[in-house]
């Protein structure tokens, strides 16, 4: 029972009763106890107390220990939101625990054992390393050689001594049990174990030591906060002579569990450009065991990893966009194939293999985006002459992200202040105001100013034709940019036709001559010209030919030169498969036939992919979706309205037909609100204000 104190407006718990403080303490970190019915702390315990400011949108959690020396006090601040998110997640993660499958009723889920929580120092493991390395070859100086060769043999005792068989021992411990038993302290005088970690560290099995080591050390300096910090790492916590033998009902609720109560996992992930670990089934499994529990999540890097990841994120989007896009849980292995599977069918069974794409996909966006925003944020409180230009890259990449994460607000931000702080350095003719100019009209564009975005693009192309002339690849750059926003302009009239169909044969004779027939941006540009074409005023056949041979070539290159599952493929992808559907029903009059079916099961295809890369609420998703709803609604209009003829001599085109379907539903909305306005006064009288939805 929640209890307020009137002076301060905190919010206070009887002792029988679960605080908030506690609640958002265990969530956060905050060392926080039960109270007694006036707030006070309980002898020789603690207090916690927690405000949620609505102005802030900020939960302060405030903990207090009673001791013998005083009160010692902390205050942890959070956001609502993740606060929020955290809650519903562990009790997400707690249901599902409490939930039994086909396999596993809730008995034999108590009979299981406890997930150990232990935490190893970092002293230790490098200790450890530095004592076995010579008894190890090269190839097995890894977690997973050590493991066999090293850490197994040294748990296993008989009478109380080391023996060398499993089959003689009478006790089987892991290396963090014989750690406590024997009181290990490492080099810098600490105990070596702890019954509680810090952080759970997850990783591949093949890493070499020294490289895992590495990783965890330029964690460690950077945020581990300038004290010893305990790890759990599997070859040193778990039992290794029985871990393989636990069934998945372990995996998915001791482990998961121990996941959340640690509260924080850190990935150990190399290279950054196709990191191993997501490779690997029971990485996977780790992040979404970390996801479904709220913990929070980190990517740690050996220190030459890091920097090489640093430097991509100033010159380079398209190389971190690519790694991203690589992502594919379903392809994930283990080195045993009945794990593997087993696995793999508990991702069947409760989340799906889509579902789980998009949440690695968003944890691993949502990692890069804060990286790349500590950076800007650390470069710009240390700015200075020698590093700006490296500052101006990575705001530009940052701002990219944003965009194409869907955050359109965040990206003219940074877009906005990126080209008022260049033309200021640098003027506004300087190669770097222009680039910044074009991103922003891009950024516009897709966040629907059209208007903003159009003047925008004129500018940049007048000034890049004046600076750079017509055939410079920045300046192909900006008629292909102009190209696509004028083929968005509704209605699509023959003069605005004309100008931008010219705009798109520029671009792309000028960039196959520049930066080659075969370059992705060459390639997207080809396919938006192709969905253009598709698209004419006065459809005919030669146009809807020529669009075909263009879509041909850009999805079978893009392809084979970034993959099936990149941003810029599932766009050309999505492209083609609308130009499919204008031209069957151009040519047939119909949303009915082979064609029809096989462009659905493109977008289908497209829908289901952006998903996993991107999101499910991305704008690029929602636009794949909202074209099957739409296909999906005009086949069962047309089908109402008999005969598919009928239908297209009613309207010249299908998308007329798709306003009319769209206007048609505007009335039954309309209609609807009606309806309920009118029942509203009726029963409370003139003047009553609908709800915002009703409106």
């Amino acid at each position: 029972m929640l209890q307020r104190n009137q002076e301060n407006g905190r919010w206070f718990c009887h002792v029988l009763q679960l605080d908030l403080g506690r609640l958002a303490a265990s969530l956060f970190g905050a060392e926080c106890h039960r109270t007694d019915g006036n707030g006070a702390g309980l002898a020789n315990k603690g207090f916690a107390c927690a405000s949620l400011s609505q102005e802030s949108a900020e939960l302060k959690v405030s903990s207090s220990a009673l001791g013998g020396d005083g009160v010692s006090s902390s205050m942890v601040v959070v956001d609502a939101k993740e606060f929020g998110a955290r809650y519903n997640a562990r009790s997400t993660a707690r249901r599902m625990q409490r939930s039994p499958t086909k396999v596993q009723e809730k008995s034999a889920v108590t009979d299981l054992p406890i997930c150990p929580l232990h935490g190893v120092t970092l002293a230790f493991m490098e200790e450890f390393g530095n004592t076995h390395k010579s008894k190890v070859s090269q190839e097995n100086f890894s977690i997973g050689g050590l493991c066999f060769h090293i850490i197994k043999p040294l748990t296993m005792f008989k009478g109380g001594k080391l023996c060398i068989s499993a089959e003689d021992a009478d006790e089987l411990l892991s290396y963090a049990e014989v750690g406590f038993r024997q009181d290990l302290k490492d080099k810098k005088k600490q105990p070596c174990f702890i019954t509680m970690a810090h952080h759970f560290v997850s990783h591949a099995w093949r890493y070499n030591y020294s490289t895992f080591l590495d990783a965890l050390e330029t964690w460690d300096a950077q945020k581990g906060g300038g004290v010893t910090t305990y790890f759990w790492v599997d070859a040193f916590v778990v039992n290794q002579h029985i871990a393989d033998s636990y069934p998945m009902e372990w995996w998915s609720t001791r482990f998961a569990q121990a996941v959340g109560d640690v509260g924080s996992t850190i990935l150990v992930s190399m290279p950054w450009e196709d990191p191993t670990p997501l490779k690997r089934v029971w990485v996977i499994w780790e992040i979404f065991c970390a996801y479904q529990t709220g913990a929070r999540f980190d990517i740690a890097m050996p220190r030459k990893e890091l920097d090489g990841f640093r430097a991509a994120l100033i010159t380079s989007f398209p190389k971190v966009q690519t790694a991203l896009s690589k992502v594919d849980v379903e392809l994930s292995s283990a080195f045993h194939k009945s794990h593997q599977d087993m696995v793999h069918d508990e991702i069947r069974r409760t989340i799906g293999f889509t579902k789980l794409n998009e949440m690695v996909q968003l944890r691993m966006t949502r990692w890069l985006i804060g990286m790349a925003t500590s950076e800007l944020q650390s470069m710009k409180e240390n700015a200075t002459s020698a590093n700006w230009k490296d500052r101006m890259g990575l705001q530009d990449n940052l701002a990219r992200m944003l965009r194409e994460s869907g955050n359109f607000t965040g990206a003219e931000f940074y877009f906005k202040e990126l080209l008022a702080e260049v033309e200021s350095k640098q003027g506004k003719d300087h190669v770097m105001a222009m680039s910044a100019l074009n991103q922003l009209a891009v950024t516009l564009q897709k966040g629907h100013q059209i208007e903003e975005a159009m003047d925008r693009h004129r500018d940049c192309l007048q000034r890049r034709r004046r600076i750079l002339g017509e055939n410079h690849e920045e300046t192909l750059q900006s008629i292909s940019n102009l190209a696509v926003l004028l083929s968005l302009r509704r209605p699509l009239t023959v003069e605005i036709f004309d100008e931008a169909r010219s705009l798109y044969s520029l671009a792309v004779k000028g960039r196959e001559a520049t930066i080659g027939a075969k370059d992705p941006r060459t390639l997207y540009t080809q396919s938006n010209f192709a969905r253009f074409l598709s698209e004419a005023p006065v459809p005919s056949a030669e146009l809807f030919a020529e669009s075909e041979q263009l879509h041909e070539r850009a999805v079978e290159n893009l392809t084979a030169a970034l993959q099936q599952g990149h941003p810029l493929t599932l766009a050309s992808l999505h492209n083609q498969a609308c130009s499919w559907i204008d031209r069957c029903f151009h040519e047939e009059g119909s949303l009915t036939g082979k064609r029809v079916d096989t462009a659905v099961e493109q977008l289908r295809l497209v829908h289901k992919l952006r998903i996993e890369k991107l999101g499910k609420e991305h704008p690029d998703t929602q636009q794949t979706e909202k074209k099957i709803s739409e296909i999906s609604n005009l086949q069962k209009q047309m089908e109402k309205d008999g005969a598919n003829h009928g239908a297209m001599e009613a309207f010249g085109t299908w998308q007329e037909l798709l306003q009319s379907v769209g206007t048609r539903y505007m009335r039954v909305v309309v209609h609807m609100a009606s309806g309920r306005k009118k029942w509203l006064e009726e029963r409370h009288g003139e003047g009553v204000t609908l709800p915002s939805r009703a409106r």
